[in-house]
Order: structure tokens, then C-alpha cells, then sequence
């Protein structure tokens, strides 16, 4: 296994990780369970660390890929800065988790620190949705066109057929 395919398998983990987390999060929120709150400032700072991986077989992948026919500089620019600001913000995330559950531990309610890390939570959400959007454009831009076209076909195959 190469890092470009690793990247393509980890990339997922923080954008669907942060969503079930920010759901669990919510539900822990409005049901007062400190469990529920607990797991999920868990997983943002492990997702945070697996970021990490994210981050340095993302620099693999685009050395892999740059030259390559069809691929886009410009695209991998703009997912590269998406990524990096995607990073950061994970990286505050787990920071703020890390620090909530500490205070957590030492019999503090930290009502507050846990809403302003639920709060940086949706801010990361987006923007490692915006980073997957635009890694998604880099190879996966053409998947859009061929299923338009696709759909052209068969729109115009069903209608060669009824014109017969």
C-alpha cells in the first residue's frame, strides 16, 4: 500500500468522524449524559491525531500525482489550502477536547468549554467537507461529467427507441 492510497482510505475518517461525533454530541447535550458527551470529545481528539496521517500522505499523493495527465495544479492547490485550514481546525478541535476532558476528569462540569468545542466542532465539520469537496475535483471531477453524459445517452437512447 502506497501513501496516495492511504490517503485516499483516511481522508474519509475526519469528515464523517466529526459528523457522527457533533451528532452524538448534540444528543449528549440535550439529554445532559456526560457518556454521550464524554465519547465524543473522545473521538475528535483521536481524529485529530489520525489527521495527522491525513495530512502527510496527502503531501505523498500530490507528489505522486503532480505532472500526471489530467490532473489539475490549480485543483490540488485549492484542496491542499483546504486541507491545511481543515488541519488546523481539527487540530483546535482535539486541542479544546483534550483540555475538556481534562477539566472534565477533575470533577468540573465545563459547561461552557464543552459548547465552545461543540462550536469549533461544526466549524471543522465544514470545513473538512469544503477540503473533501475539493480533493474530490483533483481525479473525481470527471465522474460529475460522465454521469451527465451518461444521462444523455440514455435520454436520448430512450427517445431513439420510441421514435421507431
Amino acid at each position: 500500500m502506497n501513501l496516495h492510497y492511504l490517503h485516499l482510505l483516511l481522508n474519509h475518517f475526519p469528515i464523517i468522524g466529526t459528523a457522527i461525533a457533533l451528532l452524538i454530541m448534540l444528543v449528549g447535550l440535550v439529554k445532559k449524559n456526560h457518556t454521550l458527551q464524554q465519547t465524543s470529545l473522545v473521538i475528535w481528539l483521536a481524529l485529530a491525531l489520525l489527521n495527522f496521517a491525513v495530512m502527510r500522505s496527502g503531501e505523498a499523493a500530490e507528489e505522486a500525482l503532480e505532472g500526471q495527465p489530467g490532473i489539475s495544479e490549480q485543483q490540488m492547490h485549492e484542496h491542499e489550502e483546504a486541507g491545511e485550514t481543515a488541519h488546523f481546525l481539527l487540530l483546535a478541535l482535539g486541542a479544546c477536547s483534550g483540555i475538556t476532558l481534562l477539566m472534565k476528569s477533575r470533577g468540573n462540569s465545563a459547561v461552557r468549554l464543552t459548547l465552545a468545542t461543540t462550536l469549533i466542532s461544526a466549524i471543522a465539520l465544514w470545513a473538512a467537507v469544503q477540503a473533501g469537496k475539493e480533493g474530490g475535483s483533483i481525479r473525481h471531477g470527471d465522474v460529475l461529467g460522465a454521469a451527465q453524459h451518461q444521462g444523455e445517452s440514455v435520454g436520448k437512447a430512450g427517445g431513439e427507441e420510441g421514435e421507431d
